[in-house]
């Protein structure tokens, strides 16, 4: 549903979605994306990522095959999305992808591992475009680094952040957000 402050009314945003919203971001020209575990909206199919045209929700380059969690725009104008998921688009994504507006990548892999709940809780981009992922995994897919439920993406790769966060596969690191040269874990 959207809020109207001009008018203080509730609006309809298309037909919704069949399953729950865990995340919204207006991308850099005003669009607004839905991330969530949601399959489709009317009958419109879509695979947990959608973009509304101002008349209907659609699909995101076939979406994810499974959960979003968190969905967010770098300073790059991609769209980047966390959540329990081993495909992008048809693309290998351990639990995290990006989309740039025509294709997915899969980010060298992604990361995997973790306790029972296993992905991407929340992701955060700062103004450099690292990306910074916390949540349930422990290593990264392409190289088998150890992360222990927080890293950082640079340069084409998924790199620790000294020896992570938690102790046991009980815990999960839920959230991240970034400001300036500093990422906060929660």
């Amino acid at each position: 549903r959207r809020y109207n402050v001009v008018t203080s009314t509730w609006e309809s945003v298309g037909e919704g979605f069949n399953d729950r919203v865990n995340s919204l971001a207006v991308a850099p020209n005003g669009e607004v994306y839905a991330g969530g575990g949601f399959t489709k909206s009317g009958n419109t199919a879509l695979g947990g990522v959608a973009r509304w045209d101002g008349t209907k929700w659609n699909d995101v380059g076939g979406g994810v095959d499974d959960g979003v969690r968190e969905i967010t725009f770098g300073s790059d104008g991609k769209l980047y999305v966390g959540g329990q998921f081993s495909r992008a688009g048809g693309v290998a994504a351990g639990n995290v992808a990006v989309w740039d507006g025509s294709s997915w990548d899969g980010m060298n892999g992604g990361v995997y591992g973790g306790g029972s709940v296993n992905g991407v809780f929340d992701l955060s981009v700062d103004s450099m475009n690292r990306v910074y992922i916390s949540g349930d995994f422990d290593a990264a897919e392409a190289d088998n680094t150890r992360l222990n439920k927080v890293a950082v993406y640079e340069g084409g790769k998924w790199n620790a952040l000294g020896s992570g966060l938690g102790n046991s596969t009980s815990q999960i690191v839920n959230t991240v957000v970034t400001d300036g040269e500093d990422a906060y874990f929660g």
